[in-house]
């Protein structure tokens, strides 16, 4: 079996389970939950435009080769037309100049697409569109999905404990 095959995921609740004893997990609210996944091999990542822009994409190679991947997974998160920026801070900046397909602007502000910049990713690394899945809703806009855009903008002080844990979790046999 492979990693795909083996995991059962179900993301409405945001749990993988497995009958190999294997746990992994990635907390996010607006950052992208990412699953990649090889025959013997499963990352769980959790990807910011700070962490796409410093390398753990890269990084990930040294766990699992492109030829490797038979599944990708790509779980909600903010969508690009939620993700703007007025100001361009160094992070921005760099997320720009790394994946300028990913960026766009609007009326001055500069908007990013975490979804955009994994797919080039993928391209880039040879992996096949067949291989990638993914829930395209955005966690601003879907209220049943944990958002601290969505939260900050309604002014809750409570918005930093909003998050959502992916775990994956064994089965019990």
């Amino acid at each position: 079996k492979t990693a795909y095959e083996i995991y059962q995921c179900d993301w409405s609740s945001d749990v993988c389970s497995s009958d190999l004893g294997i746990m992994a997990g990635v907390r996010t609210a607006d950052c992208v939950p990412l699953a990649i996944m090889s025959d013997d091999k499963a990352l769980m990542l959790h990807i910011s435009r700070k962490s796409i822009v410093r390398g753990l994409l890269d990084n990930s190679l040294t766990y699992i080769a492109p030829a490797e991947i038979n599944h990708i997974y790509i779980g909600p998160h903010i969508c690009n037309y939620h993700f703007g920026f007025e100001e361009e801070d160094n992070l921005v900046r760099q997320f720009r100049y790394r994946y300028p397909q990913a960026v766009h602007f609007h009326k001055g502000v500069e908007y990013l697409s975490l979804r955009e910049a994994l797919q080039h990713t993928f391209r880039d690394w040879g992996v096949h569109p067949d291989k990638i899945q993914g829930d395209g809703r955005c966690t601003f806009e879907h209220i049943e999905l944990p958002s601290m855009k969505r939260k900050q903008a309604k002014k809750d002080e409570n918005s930093s404990q909003v998050l959502r844990t992916v775990v994956w979790q064994p089965t019990s046999d």
